[in-house]
Protein backbone atom coordinates (compact mmCIF):
# COMPACT_ATOMS: atom_id res chain seq x y z
CA UNK A 1 0.00 0.00 0.00
CA UNK A 2 1.15 3.09 -0.67
CA UNK A 3 2.09 5.46 1.82
CA UNK A 4 0.17 8.51 2.30
CA UNK A 5 3.52 10.92 1.44
CA UNK A 6 3.10 9.13 -2.11
CA UNK A 7 -0.01 10.31 -3.06
CA UNK A 8 -0.30 13.33 -5.05
CA UNK A 9 -2.98 15.75 -6.21
CA UNK A 10 -1.06 16.98 -9.06
CA UNK A 11 -2.23 17.08 -13.10
CA UNK A 12 0.25 16.82 -15.58
CA UNK A 13 -0.24 17.54 -19.23
CA UNK A 14 2.00 16.50 -22.44
CA UNK A 15 2.19 19.88 -24.93
CA UNK A 16 2.31 17.60 -28.03
CA UNK A 17 2.83 20.71 -29.98
CA UNK A 18 6.11 21.31 -28.27
CA UNK A 19 6.68 17.46 -26.87
CA UNK A 20 7.01 19.10 -23.43
CA UNK A 21 5.26 17.84 -20.05
CA UNK A 22 3.80 20.58 -17.92
CA UNK A 23 2.88 20.03 -13.85
CA UNK A 24 0.34 21.62 -12.22
CA UNK A 25 -0.54 21.12 -8.08
CA UNK A 26 -4.03 20.42 -8.49
CA UNK A 27 -4.57 22.00 -4.95
CA UNK A 28 -3.86 25.44 -5.96
CA UNK A 29 -7.07 25.26 -7.81
CA UNK A 30 -10.09 26.49 -5.82
CA UNK A 31 -12.11 22.89 -6.25
CA UNK A 32 -10.07 20.06 -6.94
CA UNK A 33 -10.25 16.12 -5.93
CA UNK A 34 -8.49 15.28 -3.06
CA UNK A 35 -5.25 13.79 -3.31
CA UNK A 36 -5.62 10.05 -3.79
CA UNK A 37 -3.95 7.06 -5.71
CA UNK A 38 -5.91 3.63 -7.33
CA UNK A 39 -8.35 6.12 -9.10
CA UNK A 40 -9.78 5.42 -12.66
CA UNK A 41 -10.04 8.13 -15.33
CA UNK A 42 -11.59 7.96 -18.89
CA UNK A 43 -11.48 10.44 -21.49
CA UNK A 44 -14.94 12.11 -22.49
CA UNK A 45 -13.51 13.89 -25.58
CA UNK A 46 -10.37 16.24 -26.40
CA UNK A 47 -10.94 18.60 -23.52
CA UNK A 48 -12.74 16.17 -20.77
CA UNK A 49 -11.91 14.18 -17.80
CA UNK A 50 -13.20 11.83 -15.86
CA UNK A 51 -12.27 10.70 -12.16
CA UNK A 52 -13.74 8.00 -9.84
CA UNK A 53 -12.81 6.67 -6.48
CA UNK A 54 -9.21 5.82 -4.98
CA UNK A 55 -7.31 5.63 -1.66
CA UNK A 56 -7.35 9.27 -0.13
CA UNK A 57 -4.30 10.47 1.93
CA UNK A 58 -6.30 9.34 5.41
CA UNK A 59 -6.06 5.66 4.42
CA UNK A 60 -10.22 5.35 3.59
CA UNK A 61 -11.20 5.01 -0.29
CA UNK A 62 -14.33 7.08 -2.15
CA UNK A 63 -16.58 7.18 -4.35
CA UNK A 64 -16.54 10.54 -5.25
CA UNK A 65 -16.47 11.48 -9.32
CA UNK A 66 -15.17 14.14 -10.82
CA UNK A 67 -14.65 15.99 -14.66
CA UNK A 68 -12.06 18.03 -15.38
CA UNK A 69 -12.25 20.77 -18.24
CA UNK A 70 -9.28 20.87 -19.95
CA UNK A 71 -9.61 23.89 -21.82
CA UNK A 72 -10.90 25.92 -18.79
CA UNK A 73 -8.25 24.17 -16.51
CA UNK A 74 -12.04 23.23 -14.35
CA UNK A 75 -12.49 20.59 -12.02
CA UNK A 76 -16.21 19.43 -11.20
CA UNK A 77 -17.88 16.97 -8.65
CA UNK A 78 -20.29 15.26 -10.46
CA UNK A 79 -21.39 12.61 -7.55
CA UNK A 80 -20.44 12.98 -3.83
CA UNK A 81 -20.45 9.20 -3.15
CA UNK A 82 -23.59 9.77 -0.99
CA UNK A 83 -27.01 8.21 -1.18
CA UNK A 84 -27.25 5.32 -3.90
CA UNK A 85 -24.17 4.97 -5.32
CA UNK A 86 -21.28 2.58 -6.12
CA UNK A 87 -19.16 1.43 -2.52
CA UNK A 88 -15.43 3.30 -2.25
CA UNK A 89 -12.66 1.35 -3.75
CA UNK A 90 -9.82 1.27 -5.87
CA UNK A 91 -8.45 -0.59 -8.63
CA UNK A 92 -11.32 -0.18 -10.49
CA UNK A 93 -11.90 0.68 -14.02
CA UNK A 94 -14.38 3.55 -15.73
CA UNK A 95 -15.32 3.93 -19.13
CA UNK A 96 -17.29 6.79 -20.95
CA UNK A 97 -20.09 6.17 -23.29
CA UNK A 98 -23.22 7.79 -24.83
CA UNK A 99 -23.34 10.10 -21.95
CA UNK A 100 -22.93 7.73 -19.18
CA UNK A 101 -19.64 6.40 -16.71
CA UNK A 102 -19.86 3.01 -16.49
CA UNK A 103 -17.86 1.55 -13.45
CA UNK A 104 -16.26 -2.28 -13.21
CA UNK A 105 -14.80 -3.96 -10.00
CA UNK A 106 -12.09 -3.21 -7.60
CA UNK A 107 -10.88 -3.64 -3.91
CA UNK A 108 -13.14 -2.28 -1.35
CA UNK A 109 -11.76 -3.24 2.32
CA UNK A 110 -14.68 -4.18 3.81
CA UNK A 111 -15.69 -6.43 0.99
CA UNK A 112 -12.61 -7.57 -0.53
CA UNK A 113 -12.41 -7.92 -4.74
CA UNK A 114 -15.57 -6.98 -6.51
CA UNK A 115 -17.40 -7.65 -9.63
CA UNK A 116 -20.15 -5.13 -9.55
CA UNK A 117 -21.30 -3.18 -12.57
CA UNK A 118 -22.60 0.35 -11.89
CA UNK A 119 -24.12 3.28 -14.60
CA UNK A 120 -23.47 7.19 -13.61
CA UNK A 121 -25.95 8.74 -16.42
CA UNK A 122 -24.04 12.52 -16.49
CA UNK A 123 -27.99 14.47 -17.65
CA UNK A 124 -29.72 12.60 -14.48
CA UNK A 125 -27.07 12.76 -12.44
CA UNK A 126 -27.65 9.64 -10.37
CA UNK A 127 -26.01 5.54 -10.33
CA UNK A 128 -28.00 2.42 -11.60
CA UNK A 129 -26.78 -0.77 -10.87
CA UNK A 130 -26.69 -2.87 -13.89
CA UNK A 131 -27.12 -6.59 -13.00
CA UNK A 132 -26.65 -8.53 -15.81
CA UNK A 133 -28.09 -12.53 -15.96
CA UNK A 134 -25.65 -15.38 -16.52
CA UNK A 135 -22.08 -15.80 -16.23
CA UNK A 136 -19.70 -12.49 -15.10
CA UNK A 137 -16.32 -12.15 -14.64
CA UNK A 138 -14.98 -13.21 -11.51
CA UNK A 139 -14.41 -10.37 -8.59
CA UNK A 140 -11.27 -8.87 -9.22
CA UNK A 141 -8.72 -5.43 -8.71
CA UNK A 142 -6.18 -3.85 -11.12
CA UNK A 143 -7.79 -4.74 -14.39
CA UNK A 144 -8.56 -2.82 -17.49
CA UNK A 145 -11.39 -2.33 -19.32
CA UNK A 146 -12.02 -0.19 -22.67
CA UNK A 147 -14.90 0.72 -24.91
CA UNK A 148 -14.09 2.13 -28.30
CA UNK A 149 -15.79 5.25 -29.18
CA UNK A 150 -18.42 7.49 -27.01
CA UNK A 151 -21.42 5.17 -29.09
CA UNK A 152 -19.76 1.79 -28.57
CA UNK A 153 -22.18 -0.73 -27.79
CA UNK A 154 -20.00 -2.68 -25.67
CA UNK A 155 -16.93 -3.00 -23.19
CA UNK A 156 -14.19 -4.67 -22.78
CA UNK A 157 -12.76 -6.64 -19.54
CA UNK A 158 -9.22 -7.88 -19.66
CA UNK A 159 -6.65 -9.33 -16.12
CA UNK A 160 -6.53 -8.04 -12.88
CA UNK A 161 -5.40 -10.00 -10.18
CA UNK A 162 -2.74 -12.35 -11.49
CA UNK A 163 -5.50 -13.48 -14.53
CA UNK A 164 -5.57 -12.95 -17.97
CA UNK A 165 -9.11 -14.26 -18.78
CA UNK A 166 -10.98 -11.67 -21.15
CA UNK A 167 -14.82 -10.65 -21.12
CA UNK A 168 -17.26 -8.33 -23.15
CA UNK A 169 -20.03 -6.62 -21.70
CA UNK A 170 -22.41 -6.10 -24.35
CA UNK A 171 -24.55 -2.73 -23.30
CA UNK A 172 -27.33 -3.44 -25.34
CA UNK A 173 -27.89 -6.97 -24.01
CA UNK A 174 -27.09 -6.22 -20.62
CA UNK A 175 -24.84 -9.31 -20.54
CA UNK A 176 -21.37 -10.45 -20.19
CA UNK A 177 -19.61 -12.76 -22.90
CA UNK A 178 -16.25 -14.87 -22.22
CA UNK A 179 -14.20 -13.93 -24.69
CA UNK A 180 -10.95 -15.85 -23.52
CA UNK A 181 -10.22 -18.18 -20.43
CA UNK A 182 -7.70 -17.61 -17.80
CA UNK A 183 -5.01 -19.86 -19.66
CA UNK A 184 -2.26 -22.38 -18.21
CA UNK A 185 1.08 -23.15 -19.11
CA UNK A 186 2.27 -26.29 -17.78
CA UNK A 187 -0.25 -26.44 -14.79
CA UNK A 188 0.77 -23.07 -13.74
CA UNK A 189 -0.94 -19.74 -14.64
CA UNK A 190 0.43 -18.02 -17.16
CA UNK A 191 2.43 -14.39 -16.49
CA UNK A 192 -0.09 -11.68 -16.10
CA UNK A 193 -0.14 -8.34 -13.95
CA UNK A 194 -2.63 -7.01 -11.67
CA UNK A 195 -2.00 -4.00 -14.28
CA UNK A 196 -2.02 -4.98 -17.37
CA UNK A 197 -2.28 -2.67 -20.16
CA UNK A 198 -5.28 -2.56 -22.86
CA UNK A 199 -5.33 -0.73 -25.91
CA UNK A 200 -7.27 -1.43 -29.44
CA UNK A 201 -5.51 -0.52 -32.23
CA UNK A 202 -8.02 -1.05 -35.68
CA UNK A 203 -8.97 -4.52 -35.39
CA UNK A 204 -6.55 -6.06 -33.15
CA UNK A 205 -7.09 -5.88 -29.19
CA UNK A 206 -3.31 -5.59 -27.40
CA UNK A 207 -2.51 -6.42 -24.34
CA UNK A 208 1.01 -5.43 -22.33
CA UNK A 209 2.39 -6.77 -19.20
CA UNK A 210 4.59 -5.23 -16.61
CA UNK A 211 5.49 -5.95 -13.64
Amino acid sequence: MLSAALRYSTLVTLLCSVGVWAAELVSEMPSQPAQRSGAASAVVDHDTLLLFGGLLATGEATNDLWEYKIEKDLWTRLHTGEGYAPDARIGHTIVYRKEQVVLFGGYNSSKGDMNDLWSFHRQAENWTELLPEGGKPSQRNGHNAFAPGINSTYMLVFGGNLKNDQWKYDFDENAWHRMKNDTLQNGVPTLSTAFPILVILGTHLLANFAL
